[in-house]
């Protein structure tokens, strides 16, 4: 993602995904909008999953689902207000999951536990007693 710690080349994703083992899902994230361009890119990556961070327009979802029959498409909606809650119902039907900040059943803390781009071990220990917390309905940071 360009907008992570760091951009990982095209040859290095293709190794991670071929050297995962069968039954986990592999997920390229991806900032590209175009589904030509997007359907390449998985092509060349190998993953099952395509992260799309940014927001692709229904018919473009449609095109992408044609051209990447059984690869499975998450939709990242940025909350940003009450129009996130309606943008989400939209692309539902378009996709196989939604990422939002309600309930998700995952998250992606990447940049959120770093320190000058490295893993921070006190901030993964915070942030997992709180999504602990949080999984219990309990505040118990």
């Amino acid at each position: 993602m360009p907008s992570g710690p760091g951009v990982i080349d095209e040859a290095m994703i293709r190794r991670i995904a071929a050297g995962v083992p069968r039954g986990v899902a592999t997920f390229l994230l991806t900032s590209r909008t175009d589904p030509e361009e997007i359907a390449a890119q998985q092509r060349d990556a190998g993953a099952d999953t395509l992260q799309l961070v940014d927001r692709l327009a229904p018919d473009a979802l449609r095109r992408l689902r044609r051209r990447l029959p059984g690869i499975s498409l998450v939709q990242v909606v940025h909350v940003r207000g009450e129009h996130s809650v309606e943008e989400a119902v939209a692309v539902a039907p378009l996709v196989d999951a939604v990422l939002r900040a309600v309930r998700p059943f995952g998250v992606d803390v990447c940049s959120g536990v770093r320190t000058d781009g490295r893993l921070d071990e006190s901030l993964l220990r915070r942030f997992m007693r709180a999504a602990r917390g949080g999984a219990r309905g309990t505040a118990n940071g």
